[in-house]
């Protein structure tokens, strides 16, 4: 058919077939850099965004390491340390001599072990329990949780509110002073809770939220074994002030087997070593970090997206963008994946993956073994 053309229109075809070709190719070779940029720069986005957030949760650990040292050595801070800890010896004394009753001992104490914290606990902690498992051991620590816990008019999660009991003891005037500034600093940092523990048998003599562990000792109670207590033997052992020890998440029964993690510094007072302040880690904060306060396309990370912290047994020590996002379908992937029905029921009860869900990626074995990128 070409041979009845003239030689000009199969020139002409020719060019552009040939110019088609150049153009489709051109195109072609366009379309894929073009590909390639926007891969290079979405990830570099990630990159960025990676530096920026581990900085920010770096630059956090700083500040709380800084905020517990900067308390221990509060001169309002030691002196609430040696006025609660004379104060406990106090309740001690007469307690034992009977002079205070046995208000400790009462069924209003042991009515919240059995109706406020082992329904709670049981939600989140599998097997049988019983209020003598957890029942306090020194009457002075029992008195203290019948009249600030037990007795309180205020409902539990918030037995913070109370300052004074009204009994007229010496420890509920000391109470009374530091209390509301404690709180208040609880409040403006975001602390789930501020503990000041005397050193001898690691009782907690203070405590601003109020849990069962208030009044407890570290060293013979319930709670001797937990992280908690790890953190408080650290700072009770160093020789210098300033020293602040961060132990690791891990589920705490006092908090109804919510995952906690502890800072504890020494306080000194002088040369002499009179307690140990530790701060219960405000676990919102950091996750206000890492998911950009719920925000996560603002920052870059589009639909899905997602920023977080991995522990060296492989968990989560943040909160999952789909479980805040869809619950519903996070527990439903997570059935899916063989997560057992344990572990989904406590992060459905807590509505928390820290400690919980498991991440093994290829980045977090190799973040896991030391290398960055």
């Amino acid at each position: 058919m070409m041979r009845t053309f003239k030689i000009s229109t199969k020139l002409l075809v020719v060019t552009v077939t040939v110019t088609l070709l150049v153009i489709l190719v051109s195109g072609l070779f366009a379309m894929l850099d073009s590909r390639k940029s926007v891969r290079e720069k979405a990830f570099e986005n990630l990159v960025a965004i990676r530096e920026m957030k581990g900085q920010q949760v770096e630059d956090y650990l700083r500040l709380i390491r800084g905020q517990a040292i900067t308390m221990s050595e509060n001169r309002m801070v030691i002196d609430a340390m040696r006025r609660f800890r004379a104060d406990f010896q106090a309740i001690a004394s007469e307690t034992e001599a009977g002079s205070l009753g046995n208000a400790g001992d009462g069924e209003k104490l042991r009515s919240y072990y059995e109706e406020e914290f082992l329904p709670r606990l049981a939600e989140n902690r599998e097997g049988e329990h019983s209020v003598d498992e957890f029942w306090p051991k020194h009457s002075a620590t029992r008195y203290l949780q019948a009249r600030f816990i037990a007795e309180s008019p205020h409902e539990t999660g918030k037995k913070d509110e109370l300052s004074e009991p009204g009994d007229g003891i010496d420890y509920s005037a000391s109470h009374a002073l530091y209390h509301p500034v404690m709180r208040r600093f609880l409040q403006e940092f975001g602390y789930y809770d501020i503990f000041l523990i005397e050193p001898e048998a690691g009782h907690i003599v203070y405590s601003v939220f109020k849990e069962v562990d208030f009044g407890t000792s570290l060293e013979t109670d319930a709670y001797r074994d937990s992280n908690f207590a790890e953190a408080v033997r650290l700072a009770s052992s160093a020789s210098e002030r300033g020293l602040a020890h961060l132990v690791e998440f891990q589920p705490y029964t006092p908090s109804y087997g919510a995952m906690a993690s502890f800072i504890a510094c020494p306080i000194f007072d002088g040369d002499e070593k009179i307690g140990v302040i530790a701060f219960q880690m405000p676990v919102d904060r950091l996750n206000d970090l890492l998911t950009n306060k719920e925000q996560w396309s603002e920052v870059g990370l589009g639909d899905s997206g997602e920023t977080y912290v991995v522990g060296g047994d492989h968990t989560m020590r943040s909160q999952s963008r789909l479980l805040l996002q869809n619950p519903d379908e996070f527990l439903e992937a997570t059935k899916q994946a063989g997560l057992p029905e344990s572990t989904a029921g406590r992060i459905r009860n807590l509505g928390s993956t820290i400690g919980l869900q498991t991440v093994k990626t290829p980045g977090t074995e190799e973040a896991l073994n030391g290398k960055t990128g």
